[in-house]
């Protein structure tokens, strides 16, 4: 007696690939964050921009909209992986 195997679902693996689209986005994240103590990222127009509060400037909305941007567009990516990697298991069973 063999029993079939479970029917393929259109979901299968999406929220993988998603979490695997954001940890990867941490993962290099972390390299960044890594850097920014070191003397290489040391620049004197950065430190005195810095300088100053950093919340309610044109600054922090523009930090805050390419961080979305950033996470949308990983998002994006492991969503379009899952849809080749479906489209590819639907070609060669």
């Amino acid at each position: 007696m063999t029993s079939n195997p479970t029917p393929y679902r259109w979901r299968d693996g999406l929220i993988l690939a998603v979490a695997m689209s954001l940890g990867f986005l941490i993962l290099s994240l972390t390299r960044r964050f890594g850097d920014m103590g070191s003397q290489a990222m040391r620049h004197k127009v950065l430190d005195s921009m810095l300088a100053g509060p950093l919340w309610n400037t044109a600054l922090a909305r523009n930090v805050a909209l390419f961080i979305a941007a950033l996470v949308v567009c990983h998002i994006a990516l492991g969503v379009i992986c899952w849809f080749l990697a479906a489209l590819s298991d639907k070609a060669w069973p």
